[in-house]
């Protein structure tokens, strides 16, 4: 799932400002997030055990790191 982790890694890079010239950024990372939503639902009951929890945990993770950027 090298397309889940390059989404992940855009997710993590925009909520922690690493973007050039960029400060933290609720909006965008949010694309991505709704963006790896879509994957899994799209690939519902076709994947793996260990790639559906890596996705789940991703996805877990990301909304969290999302809720507490932007409390």
């Amino acid at each position: 799932l090298d397309v889940v982790d390059i989404l992940a890694q855009q997710a993590v890079a925009l909520l922690s400002g690493q973007g050039p010239g960029r400060g933290p950024d609720p909006v965008a990372p949010r694309f991505f997030i709704d963006l790896l939503g879509v994957v899994q639902e799209k690939t519902a009951g076709q994947l793996a055990p260990e790639e559906n929890r890596h996705l789940e945990d991703i996805l877990y993770q990301l909304r969290s790191l999302f809720v507490a950027a932007t409390r």
